[in-house]
């Protein structure tokens, strides 16, 4: 079974007009995220979908920098988002989707269940080329996977050591799990999670991946029995 659900296709700007309205849109996300203003120029034609290259950046739509906004106020700001016809599943063009980059920015587990309640595509493959925080180029990597390339230069307030961090990371895969990631998925290298897990020296957290894939398909197969009698 194909669990890829297929990525829209980035929208950049192609005119004077539109360009405009994406870069005021990212200098409203520079003036602490204002309601009013971006409202304001969303209510005026921008589309909160526009792709905009700022500095060495991917090209990519403001809320991207979700990162940016207080924790307290996500959830209203992706709801806010959301009605204004904004896709959180759309791709940057390094094809990284805004749940991706939340993760390697180390997002708060609370932040990030309130973006898989509000339809992040937990199966998504993302197709990400050559960046400045990857060794290789990655193909078809789940945020199943995304979990394993978590920057571990940057470490959350409060974190002591590694195995604290790979608590974390259990912690991510669970969340993920709940609202459906599917821990058998490969990349197009042909690695499950666990796999990829394991090669970023990630022991606790592929064994808990792999339990979490043989529970998966125990109960396909006892679905599937269940069906034929």
């Amino acid at each position: 079974m194909n669990h890829f659900t297929t990525l829209k296709k980035r929208q950049k700007p192609e005119n004077s007009k539109e360009i405009l309205s994406a870069f005021f849109l990212l200098l409203a996300r520079n003036r602490n995220h204002s309601f009013l203003l971006y409202d304001a120029l969303l209510q005026a034609g921008a589309n909160p979908n526009l792709c905009l290259k700022i500095d060495t950046d991917y090209f990519k739509p403001p809320y991207f920098y979700l990162n940016y906004v207080e924790e307290s106020r996500l959830e209203k700001w992706i709801d806010f988002l959301l009605e204004r016809g904004a896709d959180l599943n759309t791709p940057s063009e390094s094809g990284s989707t805004p749940c991706w980059e939340l993760i390697q920015t180390n997002l708060e587990l609370e932040c990030l269940e309130i973006l898989l309640k509000k339809g992040v595509h937990v199966n998504t493959p993302i197709n990400l080329g050559q960046q400045r925080y990857l060794d290789n180029e990655i193909r078809a990597t789940t945020l199943l996977h995304a979990i394993s390339l978590r920057d571990r230069r940057s470490f959350p307030r409060g974190l002591r050591d590694r195995s604290e961090w790979e608590n974390l990371n259990i912690e991510y895969a669970k969340i993920l799990i709940k609202y459906g990631a599917n821990p058998s998925q490969t990349n197009l290298q042909g690695e499950t999670p666990a796999v990829f897990a394991r090669e970023h020296e990630y022991e606790r957290l592929a064994q808990y991946l792999e339990q979490m894939a043989a529970a998966q398909t125990l109960k396909e197969e006892v679905s599937n029995t269940n069906s034929t009698l």
